[in-house]
């Protein structure tokens, strides 16, 4: 079974498609439970824009588990709020 937290590192190496049962990558974003809510969405080379905004206390934890692969990976996180990522 694929984790959240397998999900958040495949998104960091580069993968475009891959689901766990809460957290999801479509092409250049990676989500928690649904398209209501971006996690983050690759703007650059190692480069995001990173949701800071607060949904609940999974989507946080999905946050976190993202925002640790991201940086492990040298990735440089621009936060900001879902307006703007969703944007």
């Amino acid at each position: 079974m694929t984790t959240n937290k397998d999900i958040a590192e495949e998104f960091a190496e580069g993968k475009t498609k891959g689901k766990s049962d809460h957290v999801f990558i479509d092409g250049d974003t990676i989500y928690s439970y649904g398209y209501h809510f971006p996690i983050a969405k690759k703007v650059g080379n190692k480069e995001v824009d990173f949701n800071e905004s607060k949904y609940s206390s999974t989507t946080s934890h999905h946050q976190s588990l993202v925002r640790r692969a991201l940086e492990s990976h040298g990735f440089k996180i621009n936060k900001k709020k879902l307006s703007e990522v969703m944007g």
